[in-house]
This record gives C-alpha cells, structure tokens and sequence, in this order.
C-alpha cells in the first residue's frame, strides 16, 4: 500500500522561487485569500461539507477579530492553523511564509486553508467538545482525519475543474484514492491510520459491557510486539514504507493512553501501577522508547525533506496573478 505512494513523493520540481520581500498588509491578503477560497469552493455540492467551509470563510471575512498573524508559524504547508485560547479567542492563525507565498490561484494554499476552514466550522458548531477532544488523544487525531477528507474532498474538485496541481495536492489525490488518505496522515501528521482505526473499532465492539482487562493487555502487547517485529524487518532507507512502519509503533504507544484506561475500567490507574502490573508492557514500552532514541533523528529529516520538496515547488509554481 505505501509503496504504491512512493511515486508520488518523486514528484517535486528543482528551481526555487524567491519570496516577496514584503507581504503587504496581512489583512489584505487573508480577505484575497478567502475570497480566492469561497470563489473556488463554490461549485462544490449543496449540503457538502465543501460548502460548510464556504460559509465559514464567509464568516470569516465579516469577522476579521478572528484572523491573527502567527510569527511562529513556520513554512507554508503548516503556516496556517485555527487556534482558540483560554481566555475565549479564536480563530485563524498565519504565518509569515505562508502568507507571504500566497498568489491568487495557489492550489495548495487553498488546500491548507480548506483543512483549518473545517477545524474553525467544528468548533463554532460545538466549541466545548472541541476543545475536550485536543486533551484526548483518540479523539484529537480523529478531528485531524476529518479535516484531512474534507480537504482531498477539496483537492479532487479542483481537480475536476482542470487547475494546475502542485506535487503536493497530486500526493493528497493519489492517497485519496490508493490508501484512503492514509498517507496524508502519515506524512503531514506522523499518525498511522490503520493503527488508530483498528484501537477505535476494537474499542467499540468490546462497547460498556464486562470486559477480561487482563487479557486484552496480552493481546495489545502480542500487537506491539508483532509491529516492532515488522519494523525491523523492513528496510531504513529513507522511504515511505520504513516512515510507516516506524510511525505504526509510535502511535501504538500513544494510544495506549486511551485504550489501556478503557480495557482496564480503570482510569485513574496510573502508568506505574500498570506496568508493575504487567511487565510485558513494560518490556514493549522500553522498546519502543529505545527504537524512537535511536531513529527519531532519521525519519525527521526524512519526512523534513519531502516537506520541504512541495514547499519548494508551491513557491516556483506559477499562479493567476504570476
């Protein structure tokens, strides 16, 4: 399955694009860039979630409180995010690059955009559950996949309206339809997808009945096990396939954060008490740990380098107002 997306990753142009010197009033390009959005988004389906997000960069143009520059936004594929604070704010945050490498006509701003568009319409439409699903690590990656289909939803109407794809929605339209998006998860949020749909299903099947607590441990360290073998089986060149593999571990390990408290009933049950409870786990957690110090640096600068590829070719793609 992630070989069959390693093409994509090829796909990256060589020349580079200088960055205007000065953006200009942020507001002004926000407002263009949210009108270049709802222009493009407006054939989508009535009743779509497409057309959800329309409504929502309406609402944000009328609300211009609810824009903010981020000077700590970095890069253009992760130079935007909805933000909410304590103190009841909220909104759209930019960073400096990316607003910076906006031109009229730039698929993959678009593309970003139309993912926090669909965190913004989340929370307006249940603020308190929103922000209780960021302090809950099932429920957080969920969100991000939402967001994620909404925007290959997106990416796949501008495809049917023949625009010029950068690399990066092309990867985003292949993944839509080889792995169902699993790849874009994999890439952009370091989640395995199939890792958090199996917990999530297995959970739901076991529902609130009476559960053997015990025996379901055995069984998730048994999984682990069988997923560190696999990652060392697999081969660390620097591709998709090691990338997945090594991910599959790491998000196994922080979903136990939810799984364990549910099989166990028990969730004041502290991390000590269960792996005295049950070495097995402990043993798995230490490798883990140990895997994660050792290759941590190798697949950062891995997927830092794909990264950096599309953003490199946004920069260079020529755009309406180029």
């Amino acid at each position: 399955m992630r070989r069959g997306m390693i093409w994509l990753l090829g796909m990256v142009l060589s020349t580079s694009w200088a960055l205007a010197e000065d953006p200009g009033d942020w507001q002004t390009t926000v407002q263009g860039l949210l009108a270049d959005y709802r222009d493009a988004a407006s054939g989508a389906a009535d009743g779509s979630a497409l057309r959800e997000t329309v409504s929502v960069a309406d609402y944000a143009a009328r609300n211009p409180r609810c824009l903010f520059p981020d000077p700590d936004l970095k890069g253009i594929l992760g130079g935007m995010a909805f933000r909410f604070t304590t103190d009841g704010r909220f909104g759209l945050s930019f960073g400096p690059d990316f607003l910076q490498t906006y031109r009229k006509g730039s698929t993959a701003h678009w593309t970003v955009l139309a993912h926090e568009l669909w965190h913004f319409r989340d929370y307006l439409r249940n603020p308190q559950t929103f922000v209780q699903s960021k302090k809950d690590v099932r429920e957080s990656v969920l969100y991000e996949m939402d967001a994620i289909h909404v925007e290959a939803d997106f990416v796949r109407l501008l495809a049917d309206q023949k625009r010029q794809l950068t690399s990066f929605e092309q990867f985003v339209f292949g993944s839509y339809d080889h792995d169902y998006l699993a790849s874009v998860v994999l890439m952009l949020h370091s989640e395995s997808q199939r890792v958090i749909f199996f917990l999530n299903r297995h959970e739901k099947e076991l529902g609130q009945g009476p559960i053997d607590g015990p025996a379901e441990i055995q069984a998730l360290t048994q999984m682990g096990k069988a997923l560190v073998d696999a990652y060392a089986k697999v081969d660390k060149a620097p591709e998709i396939e090691g990338f997945g593999a090594y991910v599959d571990l790491l998000t196994f390990r922080r979903q136990w954060a939810h799984f364990v408290p549910f099989v166990l009933r028990s969730p004041e049950t502290t991390w000590g008490q269960v792996f005295e409870t049950y070495p097995g786990l402990a043993e798995l957690n230490a490798t883990i740990t140990a895997i994660e110090t050792r290759d941590a640096a190798l697949w950062a600068d891995f997927r830092r380098h794909v990264v950096a590829a599309w953003e490199e070719e946004i920069r260079a793609t020529p755009t309406e107002a180029s």
